[in-house]
């Protein structure tokens, strides 16, 4: 939508807004700029509630139901329920029958495309075109790219944002790095389990590839495992995650899934409760023997390191690896110590596969040591 008039250098904020509405084209669209331009205008009016739902507030002035706007606010009604149905469903029912029909009529003109990047829909942002989103802290990074939280401007809700530069995405690991993250985007589209995160939306811009997850995690497990070490309050959480995580590898599995990658860091913590993120080298076939292997050769399996025929074996090989890290944790151990053991006890190599007898003489350690607290005499 183009300005309707040129604006004077020292005009107001009420007047910049106004120059932005022109009544000989109440038909014209408003794109992404110019709904973050009215969005701004409206804070600098000192109108705060207006301005987090600027597209409710554009479509109620062009339809000169401007007056509506706080009772549509008061009954919850936000920028994300755009848009609405034929006969104004998701509109208050406490709202004129006569103006519901002129938002459904109306409601075209914000239409733009940040509304469908918190919907599972891949957008595309030309230059200077601006980002549904306002980035945030950086929470991680990785080889391949970094992770964000970022707050919608549509909704204002939190996600994170796992971001690749295209300058590493089309370098010399190009076919790599490009099929490791439409494979992800294909992956996650499909899941939907409460103990795995979930896939938003994605885009691309002139400088980058991202995708949306939810939810933002206070921490990964590894993490957490180190904190329930010094703080035994949070080992009676840490205890519940053996089921959650078995049955999010199950629910891959019955869903020909393969993960890949299973390891304390691609596990998160949010709200006490566990999700398997991160599926960059995860495939949607289970008997495969060809493919990249897991990025972490701590965790993987004998098979895998080996580079021999596997199947769903070779992510629930890890898993049991993830489950040593945290039955060590429960014991007050962190992965540095385990490290440390098998180095010393062990073969000298930190990674599992090749301490075999290592871990069965912890675990009967662990036991030996669990059998004589219940068999202890009682002294009350």
């Amino acid at each position: 939508m183009a300005f309707s008039t040129s604006k004077s250098p020292f005009a107001t904020p009420a007047e910049c807004l106004d120059a932005l509405f022109d009544s000989a084209q109440p038909d014209a669209a408003f794109g992404d700029t110019e709904i973050d331009e009215v969005a701004h205008l409206l804070r600098h009016c000192g109108q705060h509630a207006a301005s987090r739902c600027p597209r409710t507030y554009i479509v109620l002035r062009t339809i000169n139901e401007l007056h509506t706007l706080d009772r549509l606010l008061g009954a919850g009604f936000r920028d994300h329920w755009f848009p609405v149905g034929g006969r104004g469903q998701g509109l208050p029912t406490s709202l004129d029958p006569r103006i519901k029909t002129l938002i459904v009529h109306k409601q075209h003109i914000v239409m733009s495309k940040s509304l469908d990047f918190e919907h599972g829909r891949h957008c595309l942002f030309g230059r200077g075109e601006p980002l549904p989103f306002e980035i945030g802290d950086l929470i991680g990074s990785g080889t391949s790219g970094q992770v964000h939280k970022i707050v919608s401007k549509v909704s204002f809700k939190e996600y994170a944002l796992k971001r690749i530069h295209k300058r590493a995405a089309f370098g010399h690991r190009y076919k790599s790095t490009i099929k490791e993250i439409v494979g992800e985007i294909e992956i996650m589209r499909a899941l939907g389990h409460r103990h795995i995160v979930e896939y938003l939306g994605s885009y691309t811009d002139t400088a980058h590839l991202g995708l949306i997850i939810s939810p933002v995690a206070q921490c990964d497990l590894a993490t957490y495992m180190q904190q329930a070490c010094l703080q035994s309050g949070k080992r009676n959480t840490l205890r519940t995650f053996f089921g959650c995580l078995a049955t999010a590898l199950c629910y891959l599995h019955d869903n020909s899934i393969k993960h890949r990658d299973i390891k304390p860091q691609n596990t998160l913590i949010h709200r006490s409760n566990v999700l398997i993120t991160d599926f960059g080298l995860s495939r949607d076939y289970l008997y495969t023997t060809s493919g990249p292997t897991s990025a972490t050769p701590r965790y993987c399996s004998p098979e895998t390191a080996k580079h021999e025929s596997r199947n769903t074996s070779a992510d629930v090989w890890p898993l049991g690896c993830v489950y040593l890290d945290m039955l060590a944790a429960l014991q007050g151990y962190d992965i540095d110590w385990l490290r440390r053991r098998f180095a010393t006890m062990g073969t000298t190599s930190t990674h599992y596969h090749p301490n075999l007898q290592a871990t069965e003489e912890l675990l009967e350690e662990w036991e030996t040591s669990a059998d004589r607290k219940v068999n202890a005499p009682r002294l009350d």
